[in-house]
């Protein structure tokens, strides 16, 4: 039985030793299976003190490690380091125990990248902080919040707080501010315009109210909802527990083009702000001369920018290619390279998804690729057998099978061959 090895991280419990949790992964004729098994007691958290640990505890059980197929952590680099991490020292005992990023971990890391690509980034998400502080600090300003939000003709989300680890709860901040905007701006000036409240309040309500009038924080609420409410929907999906690497796979080149398609849309968003702040002027910058970097997108195979000076740039062109540009770019180059590594697991199946669609020949091709890949566990006839499989799919005792089910399209093919007795022609 292949398995496939998983780690969610350290978590220490109330004696404060520090626990991994070890989940293990395999596949039964009904389907794929998932067991926690173990929090498994740790002295020091090296790659080498790791794997070692893990090691023993497989022998003590009588799991093989030469079975293992694949390995899945989070991203910290002690697990998932290419040359010295827990993954790359388990690589060298067993080849095919290839290593997965975590693909919902792994977009919780793109928006964390890009959050921090510039400073306009980092100073929207603590202004959002600020706000919801300002007002959760005191129950008569939050009742003042919530009964204004309550009373608008629309259903309004109130203030979120952020947080480190959870990026749904910035996408969910982002957008009760981008719902609320308006209404939130009007309880910060009756707040600063009431005598009755301490100056110290009313000093940070103007501030506030400053900040949201800026033409540059009504483009940051809109871009970033944007982003983030496409991440936080594919995230959801990737965390379903029928999900399978190539539909994740699919979601990320889905996600890919869609914040690929937000590069063109700068002045959309710009007119969209521009209503949302009633603001027309961005707010007052030095000129100065601004070189433009040259990058290469590999994914796209495109030119960012060309070399050369832009002079006389406005205002709008300078935050564009200062910031806008700067994380729509970031997000893209951090999915791509997730991308990757995924892709080079799903390239290896991806003759069974189209199947039905391919000559003999790419038949061939793709099913001697697979045998190279893993050696060990295929024959060489696999060629063949998918050849007279992939005929077999045209005729009409193949009609139950539906690739828009829910259900993996190759555990559907395995049921099939098991259902109707056709095993021992294709060795399942």
């Amino acid at each position: 039985m292949q398995i496939l090895l998983s780690f969610i991280g350290f978590y220490p419990d109330i004696s404060h030793v520090d626990q991994l949790t070890l989940i293990v992964r395999y596949v039964l004729p009904s389907g794929p299976v998932e067991r926690f098994v173990k929090f498994l007691d740790m002295e020091g958290h090296t790659a080498e003190q790791l794997a070692q640990s893990l090691l023993d505890f497989l022998s003590e059980s009588g799991i093989d490690i030469k079975d293992c197929r694949g390995q899945s952590y989070d991203n910290a680099s002690n697990m998932s380091g290419k040359y010295t991490g827990l993954q790359a020292r388990i690589k060298e005992i067993n080849k095919y125990a290839e290593y997965i990023l975590c693909l919902a971990h792994s977009l919780n890391l793109v928006a964390k990248c890009a959050a921090d690509c510039c400073m306009e980034a980092l100073l929207f998400f603590d202004f959002i902080e600020n706000l919801y502080t300002f007002f959760s600090a005191s129950t008569y300003r939050w009742g003042r919040l919530t009964s204004a939000l309550r009373d608008s003709t629309s259903n309004i989300p109130i203030l979120k707080r952020l947080s480190d680890t959870r990026w749904s709860a910035r996408a969910d901040a982002t957008k009760a501010l981008l719902c609320g905007f308006m209404t939130i701006k009007q309880v910060l000036e009756d707040i600063f315009n009431n005598v009755d409240q301490k100056a110290e309040c009313r000093n940070k309500a103007y501030g506030l109210v400053s900040t949201m009038n800026k033409l540059e924080t009504g483009i940051m609420t809109i871009t970033w909802n944007g982003i983030l409410e496409r991440l936080q929907a594919t995230s959801a999906s990737l965390q379903s527990s029928d999900q399978d690497l190539n539909t994740g796979y699919a979601l990320y080149e889905s996600l890919y083009g869609y914040v690929q398609a937000m590069r063109s849309t700068f002045s959309d968003i710009e007119a969209r702000a521009k209503d949302l702040t009633n603001c027309e002027e961005y707010q007052q910058q030095s000129s100065r001369r601004i070189k433009r970097n040259t990058k290469y997108d590999h994914f796209s195979g495109s030119t960012t920018f060309d070399d050369g000076f832009v002079e006389n740039q406005t205002h709008g062109q300078r935050f564009e290619v200062q910031v806008f540009i700067v994380i729509i770019d970031n997000v893209l180059s951090a999915l791509t390279k997730r991308m990757k590594a995924y892709h080079k697991i799903t390239s290896v199946f991806e003759v069974f998804r189209q199947l039905k669609f391919l000559t003999t020949e790419e038949i061939l091709e793709k099913s001697s690729n697979m045998v190279s890949a893993y050696e060990d566990d295929l024959e060489n006839s696999l060629g063949g057998e998918l050849v007279q499989f992939a005929e077999l799919l045209k005729t009409d005792v193949a009609i139950v099978i539906d690739s828009k089910k829910q259900e993996p399209l190759e555990q559907q093919f395995y049921k099939f061959l098991i259902n109707n007795s056709l095993g021992s022609c294709f060795q399942t």
